[in-house]
């Protein structure tokens, strides 16, 4: 019994090099098992909980600058609604064309943009997101007043000077900015 523990002590190790042992760890079933947690909790993340989107364009300038990657929060209004202020995607053709926008009107509200300016039921809406100081007075645009339904929100970019949307409906809203 005694010569059998001696020849398990006296058995050199098996040495891992030390760069197998930086990819993989010192156990790779371990590291492998790990691994396949990784895709999987990512791939569940990224299609249910979070979407990345590349802002394209000047529409949300200077909130948000031309060619920045954030994300969109998928969950955000499964419970609750949009609010005025939030910044959503909205969805154009499926789930290819996402654009970044600004909720400014709530279903029930009258809403107008008249030159760049946004009026819900005749007040001026006040919005601290716009810069009024790049406004030039023939590049607004302005729309008459619409009601907007019990499940529509009107959404427009921050530059107003080349920003022009208007109503959709909840479900092309596909959630808010997370980051």
């Amino acid at each position: 019994m005694a010569d059998d523990v001696l020849e398990a002590e006296d058995r050199p190790q098996r040495r891992v090099p030390w760069w197998l042992a930086l990819v993989v760890g010192r156990n790779p079933k371990r590291t492998f098992i790990r691994l396949i947690i990784w895709v999987f909790g990512s791939v569940l993340i990224f299609k249910f909980a979070l979407a990345p989107i590349r802002i394209r364009g000047l529409s949300m300038m200077p909130t948000f600058r031309n060619d920045t990657i954030h994300f969109i929060n998928k969950l955000a209004y499964k419970r609750g609604t949009p609010q005025r202020g939030d910044v959503v995607a909205v969805r154009l053709a499926g789930d290819k064309v996402l654009l970044l926008k600004r909720v400014v009107g709530l279903p029930g509200e009258r809403v107008a943009q008249v030159k760049g300016r946004i009026f819900i039921d005749g007040e001026l809406l006040e919005e601290p997101w716009v810069s009024r100081t790049s406004f030039t007075p023939r590049g607004l645009s302005s729309r008459g007043e619409e009601q907007l339904g019990p499940n529509q929100y009107f959404v427009t970019g921050d530059n107003r000077e080349i920003s022009d949307f208007g109503p959709v409906t909840l479900d092309k809203i596909m959630g808010r900015l997370w980051f």
